[in-house]
This record gives C-alpha cells, sequence and structure tokens, in this order.
C-alpha cells in the first residue's frame, strides 16, 4: 500500500471514529436535555398502570412476588439453601430473587420493547421529540418500578437473614450497566423494526432464548464450556451482579472476564446502534 493509499484509509477512518463520537454525543446530549419531561412522563404511567387497582401501588412489589414465589415452587421445592447450587450460604429464594429482579426489568423494557418508535411514533410527528429520546421513554417508567425492586430484595433479604454488606453499595453500578445495556438495546431494535417489522418477528422468536440462556434459573459460574457465553452475554452481567452484591458479597473487580466480556459485547452494539442512528434519524418519520 502506498503512502497516498495509507494517509487516504487513516483519514476514512478517522472520519468513522468521528461521526461515531459525534453521534454518541447528540444522544447523550438530547437524552440529558428531556430528561425531566422524560421523568415526569413515567411517574405519570406508573400512576395510570395502578389507578382503579384497590392496592394500588402495592401491584408493583405484589406481581414480581407472585412470580418469584411461582418459580420458587416449581424450581427449588426441597432447596432450602444456595449452597445445594454453587457452594454459597444463601436462602434460595433470595438467589432466585436477586437474578429474576434485573431479568423483569430487562424482558418488560429492553426485549419486549422493539416496536418502541411505532409505539411512541406521536413523540416524533406531533411533540418533536428526538428520535434518540424515544428508547428512553419506557426506560424512565421501568427505572421508577425497578428501584422498588431493589428496596424489595434488600428487604427480603434482610427479613431471610442475610447480614448487609458493604458490597451491596455497588448495586448502582450494575443498574448503569443494565440500564446502558437496554437503552442501545432498545435504540437498535427498534430501528431496524421502524424499517421492517420482520426483526420485531425475529426478536419475539428467540425471546426465550434469552430467558433460559442468561443464568437466571441456573448457576453460570464454573460452566468452562460455556463460560465465554455467559461474559458475552449482556443480560447476564447484571443477573450476576445482583447476585453479587446480595448472594455472593462479591466486588465487580473480583470477575475481571465478565467486566471485560460486557464492555466488548457493549462496544460492539453501541457502534452498531449509534451508526444506524446516524444513517437514518432524518428519516425515520417516514418509515413510522
Amino acid at each position: 500500500m502506498s503512502w497516498c493509499n495509507l494517509g487516504v484509509f487513516r483519514t476514512a477512518n478517522q472520519e468513522r471514529v468521528y461521526k461515531l463520537i459525534k453521534g454518541i454525543r447528540d444522544i447523550v446530549s438530547e437524552n440529558i436535555e428531556y430528561l425531566p419531561k422524560l421523568a415526569r412522563y413515567g411517574l405519570l404511567s406508573i400512576k395510570k398502570q395502578n389507578k382503579g387497582a384497590d392496592l394500588g401501588y402495592l401491584w408493583i412489589w405484589l406481581k414480581p412476588l407472585m412470580y418469584v414465589g411461582m418459580f420458587y415452587i416449581a424450581l427449588a421445592f426441597g432447596i432450602k439453601n444456595a449452597k445445594d447450587i454453587d457452594g454459597i450460604v444463601c436462602p434460595y429464594i433470595i438467589w432466585l430473587a436477586s437474578g429474576l429482579y434485573p431479568w423483569f426489568f430487562m424482558q418488560s423494557y429492553a426485549i419486549g420493547n422493539a416496536k418502541v418508535f411505532l409505539k411512541y411514533k406521536a413523540f416524533i410527528k406531533k411533540q418533536n421529540y428526538p428520535v434518540s429520546v424515544i428508547p428512553t421513554i419506557p426506560l424512565t417508567t421501568g427505572f421508577f418500578i425497578h428501584l422498588s425492586m431493589i428496596l424489595l430484595l434488600l428487604i427480603m433479604a434482610l427479613f431471610f437473614g442475610v447480614k448487609p454488606s458493604l458490597t451491596w453499595l455497588q448495586i448502582p453500578v450494575y443498574t448503569i450497566a443494565m440500564m446502558y445495556f437496554s437503552y442501545i438495546w432498545v435504540l437498535l431494535t427498534g430501528l431496524l423494526t421502524a424499517l421492517t417489522e420482520d426483526f420485531s418477528n425475529i426478536i419475539n422468536s428467540i425471546k426465550p432464548a434469552f430467558f433460559w440462556l442468561s443464568g437466571i434459573f441456573f448457576n453460570s459460574r464454573g460452566r468452562a464450556t460455556a463460560q465465554i457465553f455467559f461474559y458475552l452475554n449482556p443480560i447476564t452481567f447484571p443477573v450476576e451482579g445482583y447476585r453479587n452484591c446480595v448472594a455472593y458479597n462479591m466486588w465487580f473487580w473480583e470477575e475481571p472476564g465478565r467486566l471485560k466480556g460486557y464492555l466488548l459485547t457493549m462496544l460492539v452494539l453501541t457502534t452498531l446502534a449509534v451508526l444506524l442512528y446516524r444513517r437514518v434519524r432524518r428519516q425515520l418519520p417516514e418509515f413510522i
């Protein structure tokens, strides 16, 4: 390759990197600008969801508690603690709940929101919301609900005799990681679904795989043949992260492989999402 061609190659790469960074900057700045509006809308959505129910906001806790109870009976009848599955002395129901609660968020507000731009198209066409803000709308509602789930998890842990630990303080780290994955996933799949609804059908078809292959019901540690898969699975990172905080008393830097795998996967997903966003954001209203 001649020096001239090498210079052109470097310039092209620099241009791509510049566009990627600019796209990320635009997304972050637009979301920060609209955050107060999104927070108000999220709280209003929660109020509407529970309007007319006699138990009101208690359903925010009752629904996940019933799910955890059913899974506990179905999967763990006769198992008294997590020692039976991964060598850690901890009530099994806490181990189960600490993995299910982040999954409930990702399943409801990330994996299940491929049609986000079709659902909230009025925000783009009538209220002139930036395209990058739309995925944050359902995530804001889910975030407020998830905060109550974290509180519920800690109350359950104390009730079942789990001693408080400093590792509980890193729960926000895994919450941020979960929110970041959820946003990028909704942005990417939402844009692809807006271009063709066939992609939404694909997501719905593989949705059960996300559930069963993310280490929610089984110990993802110590499985050498599948370890790379679990490390690269961005859903497994917050699932195991919440368990690190409550059930294992581990810090996130004690599993460098899991952290590196999550960061690598998110780098790829972020690059794809931002490049697609920059390419179609101006034409998106025409597709929805």
